[in-house]
């Protein structure tokens, strides 16, 4: 990860916005949230086969503490009005081409875990296939997180 004039720019934007705020960096709750995220990994594994919508709401919530993770090192984090969707904004733009490769599906993760918690529409369960290879992607991020912070 770099931090380019681009993405400077970009934070900026977001922070006039109010997408979001800055916020005083604490090393101490950078490492709860990576503790966090690697809690839920574990008892989102646990509940794999008999709690398909349960273990994926940890895997993405997994995920995001971990990404989330980078942004309070950065001294920001998300508002009520950029809400979880504006993470990847502001992480693309610092990222190399292989570490994109890596964090975009969190906006799937992120897409799939609102129908689960706010469906608008008939159920549609999740398969088996989905949501390990969902889980091993909350996996990766939180591992390259980790290695971040």
């Amino acid at each position: 990860m770099e931090i380019t004039e681009e993405s400077t720019r970009l934070t900026k934007k977001y922070l006039s916005k109010k997408l979001i705020e800055e916020i005083e960096t604490d090393i101490n709750q950078v490492h709860r949230m990576i503790a966090q995220a690697e809690n839920h990994l574990r008892s989102a594994r646990l509940a794999l086969v008999a709690d398909k919508e349960g273990s994926y709401v940890l895997l993405y919530d997994a995920a995001r503490k971990g990404l989330m993770a980078i942004l309070y090192l950065q001294g920001i984090r998300p508002t009520s009005f950029g809400g979880h969707s504006i993470i990847l904004d502001v992480l693309i733009p610092q990222c190399s081409a292989p570490e994109v490769a890596l964090i975009r599906p969190f906006n799937r993760l992120r897409k799939i875990r609102n129908s689960i918690e706010y469906p608008k529409t008939e159920y549609s369960e999740i398969d088996d296939t989905s949501l390990r290879e969902d889980f091993n992607q909350a996996l990766k991020i939180v591992q390259w997180a980790k290695t971040l912070v």
